[in-house]
C-alpha cells in the first residue's frame, strides 16, 4: 500500500478536507496531494533515485511530511533530522541527497561529502500544479526513525513499507466506524511530533489512509489547537503537558470527548489532576519505544494507574537480574521486551545493537517491578540518561558540574518518579561524610534548574567495575532498596 496513492484517492474524494491543520491552518488533501506531486517532479528532476538515503531537513512538519513521502514514493528512503551534529552522524550511510528549504540545511560544503547532492525546495515546486507526477515505485522506500535517545544517545530503527500495511491493517476493526460513518472527521493531534518520532510517523501514515486529519502545532500556545472541533485524539509528553496547562484558565474549553494520550515519561500526580479538572478525565499512559512499539498502555483513573502500567496483551515482558536471569513478581530489575515482528538491530551501530538487542529481546533500559497481575511499575534508567518530564537528557554534564561545585571525587545522577508521581533527581556523592546543607543547596540552585526537584545521597565509595566504571545499576539498586525499604 502506498500511502500516497490513498492520499491522491482522497484528494478526489474529498479535496477539501483536511489532511493537516499546521498551527491553525488547513492543509486540504487536494493541496497536500499536490505538494507531494510536485516535489516528486523535483526530486526525479534533479536526479534523485530508487534505492538510495535521502535526509530532509526541514522544520515545517507540513513541508517536511511532503518531501518524505515523496522521497518514499519513489522508492528511497528517506530520513528526517534537524541538526548540524545529526547530519554528522550519517556519515557511514552512503546517503546521497540533502533535501532542505532555501534557509535551512548546512551551510553550503559543510558537513556534506562530494557524493550528497543538495537539493533545495523552491516555492515553485510547491505551487506548480501542471505536469504528470513520476510513476509510484514497484515498492516504497523506507524511512528511519532517530530513537528518542532513551539508550543514551540517538540511534537510528529502519520502519519498512511491510510496518505500514501491517498497522493498517491491524487498524481495521478499530478504524471501522471512522471509515464506514459518512462525513465524520476525526483530528488527531500530535502537537509537535515530527517525521524522526515513531510516535508520529507511523500513526499519521495510518490517519492519512483513512482519509482523516492529523493536527500539528509547533508555534507558540500550543492550547489553541485544543480549541478545534472534532478533536479526538492528542498525543503528547508530560514536558509538553505542562506547557498546555500552563495558560490561563479559560484558554481552552473542557472536552470529554477527547482522549489525551502521555507518553515518554511519567505524569506527575499535579498534572493529572490538572488535566482531569480543566481538559478531560479520558487520559491514557504509554509505555514503549521507537525499537520495540508499545508494551503498555493504561486507562489512568487514579492515581495507582500512573504507577502500575498495564502490559498490552500478548506483549512479553519480564523483569530479569544481571544473569538475564527472570525475577519473581515483587523484586526489582531490568526490564526486556520480546521483539515482535519490526527492528532487531540498530542502523550502521553494531556495538549498540547487540547491547539492547539480545536475542529474542530488547532491553530498553529501565528498571522496573512486576505485579504479577500484567502490570509493570518503572523506577528510572539503568543507563546513563536522566528523563525529566519525558525529556531524556544526558547525566555526564550534570554530573561533571557538580563534581567541580562541590570539590568531590565523584557524582553519579539517576532520576526515579518520586512519591507524589514527580520525577525525581537522584545525586549521589561519593564523600567521606556528608557535606553542609548551605554547599548542597548553592549547587542545586546555581546548575539544577528545570528538575523538579533534588535529592542528595552521600557514600563512602561508589560501587565500581575492573575498569573503573561507576555500576549504575548496583547503586541504583541500593539507593532504591534502601528508599522502599524505609517507607
Amino acid at each position: 500500500m502506498h500511502v500516497v496513492e490513498r492520499i491522491s484517492e482522497f484528494a478526489t474524494r474529498t479535496p477539501d478536507a483536511p489532511a493537516i491543520i499546521a498551527d491553525l491552518q488547513a492543509i486540504s488533501y487536494r493541496a497536500f496531494d499536490r505538494r507531494i506531486a510536485g516535489l516528486r517532479r523535483a526530486l526525479m528532476a534533479r536526479g534523485a533515485h530508487a534505492g538510495a538515503i535521502a535526509v530532509v531537513w526541514i522544520d515545517s512538519i507540513p513541508l517536511a511530511w511532503a518531501a518524505d513521502l515523496a522521497l518514499r514514493s519513489q522508492g528511497l528512503t528517506s530520513l528526517a533530522i534537524r541538526s548540524e551534529a545529526e547530519l554528522s552522524g550519517l556519515t557511514s550511510l552512503g546517503v546521497v541527497a540533502l533535501i532542505s528549504s532555501a534557509d535551512e540545511g548546512p551551510r553550503e560544503g559543510e558537513a556534506l561529502g562530494p557524493q550528497v547532492a543538495r537539493i533545495v525546495i523552491s516555492q515553485d515546486d510547491l505551487d506548480e500544479e501542471d505536469g504528470t507526477a513520476p510513476t509510484l515505485a514497484a515498492a516504497p522506500g523506507d524511512h528511519i526513525l532517530l530513537t528518542s535517545a532513551t539508550t543514551g544517545r540517538y540511534k537510528m530503527i529502519r520502519h519498512t513499507p511491510a510496518q505500514d500495511l501491517k498497522a493498517y491493517e491491524e487498524a481495521r476493526p478499530a478504524y471501522a466506524v471512522l471509515v464506514e460513518t459518512p462525513n465524520r472527521r476525526v483530528l488527531v493531534n500530535y502537537f509537535n511530533f515530527g517525521l524522526w518520532t515513531a510516535a508520529a510517523y507511523g500513526s499519521s501514515i495510518l490517519i492519512w489512509s483513512y482519509g482523516q486529519t492529523v493536527v500539528i502545532h509547533q508555534g507558540p500556545d500550543p492550547h489553541r489547537t485544543l480549541t478545534l472541533p472534532g478533536l479526538a485524539y492528542a498525543v503528547a509528553t508530560p514536558a509538553f503537558v505542562a506547557r498546555i496547562m500552563a495558560a490561563p484558565p479559560g484558554s481552552f474549553p473542557r472536552n470529554d470527548n477527547l482522549q489525551l494520550s502521555v507518553l515518554g515519561g511519567p505524569l506527575s500526580a499535579r498534572l493529572f489532576g490538572e488535566v482531569r479538572e480543566r481538559l478531560t478525565h479520558r487520559i491514557t499512559t504509554s509505555v514503549g519505544s521507537t525499537e520495540a512499539g508499545t508494551w503498555a498502555t493504561t486507562e489512568a483513573d487514579s492515581l495507582d494507574d500512573l504507577r502500575w502500567h498495564r502490559l498490552v496483551p500478548g506483549r512479553v515482558v519480564e523483569v530479569v537480574d544481571d544473569e538475564d536471569r527472570p525475577l519473581p513478581a515483587g523484586q526489582l530489575g531490568q526490564v526486556r521486551v520480546k521483539r515482535e515482528d519490526g527492528a532487531d538491530r540498530y542502523v550502521g551501530d553494531p556495538q549498540a545493537s547487540a547491547a539492547f538487542f539480545r536475542g529474542d529481546f530488547f532491553y530498553p533500559g529501565d528498571l522496573g517491578v512486576l505485579d504479577g497481575k500484567g502490570r509493570l511499575a518503572l523506577y528510572g534508567r539503568v543507563t546513563d540518561v536522566l528523563n525529566v518530564m519525558g525529556d531524556k537528557l544526558p547525566a555526564a554534564p550534570v554530573e561533571q558540574t557538580l563534581e567541580e561545585a562541590l570539590g568531590v571525587t565523584a557524582v553519579c545522577a539517576f532520576s526515579e518518579q518520586g512519591g507524589d508521581l514527580a520525577e525525581d533527581l537522584h545525586i549521589v556523592i561519593e564523600a567521606a561524610v556528608p557535606l553542609e546543607e548551605a554547599r548542597l543547596r548553592a549547587a542545586a540552585d546555581a546548575h539544577l534548574r528545570g528538575f523538579p526537584r533534588a535529592h542528595f545521597h552521600f557514600v563512602g565509595a561508589l560501587p565500581r567495575n575492573a575498569m573503573g566504571k561507576i555500576e549504575r545499576l548496583t547503586l541504583r539498586r541500593r539507593i532504591i532498596e534502601k528508599r522502599l525499604a524505609s517507607a
